[in-house]
C-alpha cells in the first residue's frame, strides 16, 4: 500500500502545479500469509468470469475477465 500512497502523493503534487492528470495506475498488492504468498493486480470485482489455471508447484492463477473478455484482474 505504501507504493500507492507514494504514487498518489506525486500525482497530487503534480496536479497542484497544474498538470490535470487522472490517477491511472493499476491497483495491486501482495502479502505473505502462513507460508503462502498472495498477489493481486487489477480490480477483481469488475470481472464477470473467472478462469483458473493450476500450476505444477501447487500454485494457481485466477484470471478475472470482464463481460467483453477484457482481463481486469
Amino acid at each position: 500500500a505504501w507504493r500507492n500512497a507514494q504514487e498518489q502523493g506525486a500525482l497530487a503534487a503534480s496536479n497542484m502545479l497544474g498538470a490535470g492528470k487522472a490517477h491511472e495506475a493499476v491497483p495491486w498488492f501482495w502479502s505473505d500469509q502462513y507460508g503462502l504468498t498472495l498477489q493481486i493486480s487489477g480490480l477483481s470485482d469488475e470481472g464477470s468470469k473467472v478462469v483458473r489455471r493450476d500450476l505444477d508447484d501447487g500454485a494457481l492463477i485466477l484470471f478475472h475477465l470482464a463481460q467483453d473478455g477484457r482481463l481486469v484482474a
